[in-house]
């Protein structure tokens, strides 16, 4: 289950990202202005860190959320299931 977040929180990680070229902020709609952060070509490059971690998680901790085989598999659904 994916850790709850406040908003201020999340906002500040997410410029943060995007500060250090991770990801880059995209709008889809003007009004009212909303947006989507999409991985850079930097940001995709730590993949492979990220399911070796996940693994270590799985194997010492347990109910760890784990990343996609892959980032063009990944979707909001995987993380935040109904």
């Amino acid at each position: 289950m994916p850790e709850r977040i406040s908003t201020n929180i999340l906002a500040n990680r997410l410029s943060l990202l995007a500060d250090n070229g991770l990801i880059e902020r995209c709008a889809y709609n003007e009004h009212p202005p909303r947006y989507e952060y999409r991985l850079t070509e930097k940001g995709a490059d730590l993949l492979g860190v990220l399911q070796q971690m996940s693994r270590w998680a799985e194997k010492h901790l347990p109910n760890t959320a784990t990343p996609p085989q892959s980032f063009a598999a990944a979707s909001a659904a995987e993380f935040y299931p109904n």
